[in-house]
């Protein structure tokens, strides 16, 4: 066994004994988690269990949203058979850029892992990435980059400076134990020795990134650097070129590469089989739209003016889970509406169908009965969601809210269609900052907002929404944020009894059996935390615990992945009761 691999090994005797949870249910070998599950920016997650111990991988693409072969390989790979060891797979990790199908959507996710930061959805992407590459023995991130890397300089797309076609490392070997650049070579002599043409064929490419001389300073804030430097574990990157045409050339040599890597790290798998057509039809999979129950599959869709409207996928084959999709409109091009109540308050020409980041479908729209018109209220009615739920309010109210809410302004009813609302500072936007905040998605998070702008009480601070549209009434709401507080968590067994665990709680007992998370009591509607079990999300999962077993519930912030607390539970004998036995609304 080489260097490497009995390194991560040893790891992963203690590693992978976190993540227990992920065993449980009929289909033992792969689960599936979504965090952020209810905002712009889902994270999918993909856990893959192996017949027999061995070392946690984890693999990642899409953290830049223009390279379509990371993410596509990433998805591919989640129907890997694992044989020993474990994978932990993120195929999308930035969904938003994914979306509009560029580099980044408001700054670059993988320059968030120095620190952590705080602004952005980015950084609590970020967050999460830590938190699941935390658990594992070893990274592979999947990129495209352009041109092709050389050592010397051949013309514009060959030279040093150039990332497609390379395998990237940090450094040659870290700590005198990760023989990076050793096992890289390893693997290129393998996987080069099969590659048609040979100038498409991958080398070796060193940052050098813990020199003070390094070419690349900015790799210090990348995630396959955080994982050497912080973790101590082998992290590299594969990068295919974008200057290859051939998308199929491009996935199937990188899963040639993955597959080789996993090798050298210890874990034993069969990779999927890759059909002929399927990357070459990969954005052709026929899908249509369901609006307001109703299948379209062609234009114009036929809309009514000033009635909600809700958009959802009719979704015909099984390939459509593999793909990620998103439905926009002209006038708000960066929030996806799909799955989401929206209420129109100016018309819109089209609709938008994307499938990882590129339209497949472009869809005209009529409409129906009479827009009314603009009116110069002194009094304007203001049309918002709250946790994607549809609200009015006059001018000049104060709404409560919870710490962890998300909020969109969605303009003034019977306004003009070009208004300008600004949320008083908080900057929605880092690529174009204009004072326009209207469609886009704000967690209520005190962070978010510069210090000046925020008022604080003792029982909650507030921050003010502004009209600035030129020549219209002064207009302004003020929403109040209250802390997002947990009362219990409420747990059901297999006979349908309740037991209620206070969230106040430090320890409880509770008997041996299998449980489901069936409510949280928390304040706020949507607001509720994020309930991990043995450090991984329950979700809908049976909590399966047998006496003499000690687990802890720790408790997250669902949309920003702040730690909250935690509850040490202690499975007791069969026959002794829980602790407390009984569940009552007077805690609600």
């Amino acid at each position: 066994m080489r260097a490497i691999p009995f390194i991560v090994f040893l790891c992963s005797l203690v590693v992978s004994s976190l993540i227990p949870l992920l065993s449980w249910g009929a289909d033992s070998n792969h689960k599936q988690y979504v965090f952020f599950k209810d905002t712009q920016y889902p994270l999918r997650v993909h856990y893959l269990q192996g017949e027999k111990p061995g070392p946690t991988i984890m693999i990642q693409g899409g953290i830049q949203g223009d390279e379509d072969a990371g993410f596509i390989t990433s998805q591919i790979l989640t129907r890997t058979k694992v044989h020993t060891g474990n994978l932990l797979i993120v195929p999308r990790a930035d969904v938003p850029s994914i979306h509009i199908h560029k580099r980044q959507f408001n700054v670059d996710l993988n320059r968030r892992f120095d620190r952590d930061y705080d602004q952005y959805f980015e950084d609590r992407l970020a967050r999460v990435i830590r938190f699941l590459i935390g658990k594992c023995d070893g990274f592979i991130h999947l990129h495209e980059g352009s041109g092709f890397h050389t050592p010397n300089r051949i013309d514009d797309l060959h030279g040093p400076h150039r990332y497609g076609q390379s395998v990237i490392i940090d450094t040659d070997v870290y700590q005198n134990h990760l023989f990076l650049a050793r096992m890289v070579e390893t693997v290129l002599k393998r996987v080069n020795a099969e590659i048609t043409p040979k100038e498409y064929s991958f080398r070796l490419f060193n940052t050098r990134t813990f020199s003070t001389q390094t070419a690349y300073p900015e790799q210090q804030k990348s995630l396959s650097f955080y994982a050497v430097k912080k973790l101590n574990i082998p992290a590299l990157a594969v990068e295919v070129s974008k200057n290859i045409r051939d998308l199929d050339w491009k996935v199937r040599h990188q899963m040639k590469v993955v597959g080789s890597f996993l090798q050298e790290f210890g874990l034993s798998c069969t990779l999927p089989v890759v059909d002929a057509q399927e990357i070459k039809n990969w954005y052709c999979l026929p899908v249509a739209l369901r609006i307001n129950g109703e299948t379209v599959r062609q234009g114009p869709i036929i809309l009514s003016a000033n009635r909600k409207i809700f958009i959802s996928l009719d979704q015909g084959e099984s390939e459509s889970d593999m793909r990620e999709y998103g439905v926009f409109i002209p006038n708000r091009p960066g929030y996806n509406m799909l799955d989401r109540t929206y209420l129109p308050l100016h018309p819109f020409k089209r609709i938008y169908l994307i499938m990882d980041g590129k339209k497949v479908a472009d869809l005209p729209v009529r409409w129906q009965g009479k827009w009314p018109e603009v009116q110069k209220n002194d009094n304007p009615m203001w049309v918002y969601s709250l946790n994607e739920n549809i609200r009015y309010a006059p001018s000049g109210s104060a709404i409560n809210i919870n710490e962890g809410d998300q909020l969109n302004i969605e303009g003034i009813w019977q306004g003009r269609e070009h208004e300008l609302l600004n949320v008083k500072g908080y900057v929605s936007s880092h690529r174009e900052n204009t004072g326009q905040d209207i469609g886009i998605p704000l967690l209520a998070s005190r962070g978010n907002f510069m210090t000046k702008y925020i008022k604080t009480t003792n029982n909650y601070w507030e921050f003010r929404v502004q009209r600035e549209t030129k020549n219209t009434v002064k207009s302004a709401l003020r929403f109040r944020v209250f802390p997002h507080t947990i009362k219990a968590l409420e747990l059901r067994n297999s006979g349908a009894v309740k037991t209620l665990v206070p969230a106040f709680t430090k320890h409880m007992s509770i008997q041996p059996g299998t449980y489901w998370l069936s409510d949280i009591w928390a304040t706020g509607n949507q607001s509720a935390p994020l309930v991990m079990v043995d450090e991984w999300p329950v979700a809908q999962m049976p909590l399966v615990w047998k006496s003499g077993e000690s687990h802890v519930i720790s408790l997250y912030g669902s949309n920003d992945f702040k730690y909250l607390r935690s509850i040490d539970v202690h499975v007791s004998s069969p026959g002794l009761p829980n602790q407390p036995i009984a569940c009552t609304d007077a805690v609600k």
